[in-house]
């Protein structure tokens, strides 16, 4: 999937109110699952390439990622009745 439709699918499980985010953790975990992997290539692209305007946008991309794993991750700590302790848990 794209980084748009998985953005544009994080948001809708984020969007949704907490009782029917309770069925959808497994969508939520496969979600931020494949961020994660897109992240990865993201990383592994930013590192072979030499150009510097493709390294900004790619720097931009893995950031907005990371920024929606996060919501991804608490919202699913939320809903399992995790608390999150940020001082513990750190950046992603």
């Amino acid at each position: 999937m794209n980084r748009k439709k998985l953005l544009k699918k994080l948001q809708s499980l984020l969007d949704k109110p907490d009782g029917a985010r309770k069925k959808d953790i497994k969508k939520l975990d496969k979600v931020v699952k494949e961020l994660k992997q897109k992240q990865k290539r993201l990383e592994q692209r930013l590192e072979d390439t030499q150009d510097e305007k493709e390294r900004s946008r790619l720097i931009k991309e893995i950031e907005v990622i990371k920024l929606q794993r996060r919501k991804g991750i608490d919202a699913h700590r939320h809903l399992k009745g995790e608390h999150i302790d940020e001082s513990i848990a750190g950046p992603d």
